[in-house]
């Protein structure tokens, strides 16, 4: 019967890492990760919040104040998610020449992250499809990509836009290359090419 409520009292003191874990994998693109690696990750974040606690509070969990610890937990939380998706701690890092690594999962991610915008893709079939990136798979196997502002294009360079929000492009379709473009050609070139039509 002890063992059962050491169980319990162990699992409520560890509830907040879990919770602060949990979010971060909700808003953030992460590897694959092991079952051992999540525990760690919530152990840390645990200790995180009982820091913060400890700082506002002391030692005092009684009442209203242990409230306190899933907000502390949920602030933590949106804290590391934007670091990781703006890839702060690796930017520094990389500044200061400790590493040449991004925080981010693959280089799929890296790309889309900081570049997005306008993209030529294309495709196994050898067709090309050109559009705003709105959305893109978080793992690159399989990509998937969601288009917006989108047109085929001919053999000839012909821009032919698509009607509608944009194009899905799934794991399917094959995508071969992708290339990032700066906005104003890409408007120029569908001018040029609704002139000559």
């Amino acid at each position: 019967m002890t063992l059962g409520f050491e169980a319990i009292a162990v699992f409520l003191v560890l509830l907040p890492g879990f919770l602060c874990a949990k979010v971060v994998g909700w808003l953030c693109v992460g590897s694959q990760r092991s079952e051992m690696d999540k525990v760690v990750d919530a152990l840390l974040y645990s200790f995180l919040v009982y820091i913060v606690f400890a700082s506002l509070f002391g030692s005092d969990f009684s009442g209203p104040k242990v409230l306190w610890l899933p907000l502390i937990s949920l602030a933590l939380a949106l804290v590391v998610a934007a670091m990781w998706t703006h890839d702060f701690p690796g930017r520094r890092l990389r500044q200061w020449g400790i590493t040449t690594r991004t925080t981010r999962p693959t280089v799929w991610s890296d790309a889309f992250s900081v570049f997005g915008g306008y993209v030529l893709v294309e495709l196994a079939s050898g067709r090309m499809v050109v559009g705003w990136v709105r959305y893109y798979s978080d793992p690159p196997n399989p990509p998937s990509l969601f288009l917006e502002d989108a047109a085929w294009i001919d053999w000839g360079g012909k821009l032919s836009c698509i009607d509608g929000p944009g194009i899905l492009i799934t794991p399917e379709c094959g995508i071969k290359t992708v290339s990032f473009h700066r906005a104003n050609d890409l408007r120029h070139e569908r001018r040029r090419s609704a002139t000559a039509s």
